[in-house]
């Protein structure tokens, strides 16, 4: 079982697994980037309830992965099927899931998932990503990274 630790602006770290048995080309791009430790950019939305985007450097080429032209159904949920801890990888960005989402629509698939002894660290670090854009008025910066084996 392949596995990755988050490292949230605040600190807190908390260790997740790639769900290589429903999204294995999905999991296998998120493994691919995350050969060496990435930085993304956390991006909190007024509307769409308890998640936030987490972008990284746009790649100079198009992703060979991903949500594009991926048919509808295809493992893909929308923002209200998708429960804490959850993340969604689109080959470029996270969906991370803290709580209930109110957004209609489909967002993708889940790629991350969470161990529940971390989800309330998680939560915690979610919620801290969210006073960082609407409190501290700083940049909010998520690190991924593959987990030692």
């Amino acid at each position: 079982m392949r596995r990755i630790k988050f490292t949230f602006p605040n600190g807190m770290q908390v260790s997740a697994r790639l769900l290589d048995e429903t999204e294995p080309e999905l999991s296998q791009s998120l493994w691919d980037t995350l050969e060496r430790p990435v930085r993304f950019i956390c991006h909190n939305t007024l509307s769409s309830g308890s998640a936030f985007g987490a972008y990284m450097r746009p790649p100079r080429e198009p992703v060979e992965a991903g949500y594009q032209g991926r048919p509808v159904g295809h493992n893909s949920v929308s923002y209200t099927k998708i429960k804490m801890g959850e993340m969604v990888w689109t080959g470029t960005r996270f969906l991370v899931v803290y709580g209930p989402c109110t957004e209609p629509g489909i967002v993708g698939a889940v790629v991350v998932k969470v161990d529940e002894a971390d989800l309330g660290k998680y939560e915690e670090a979610c919620n801290d990503v969210w006073y960082h854009t609407y409190h501290y008025h700083k940049l909010a910066v998520l690190t991924a990274e593959r987990e030692a084996e």
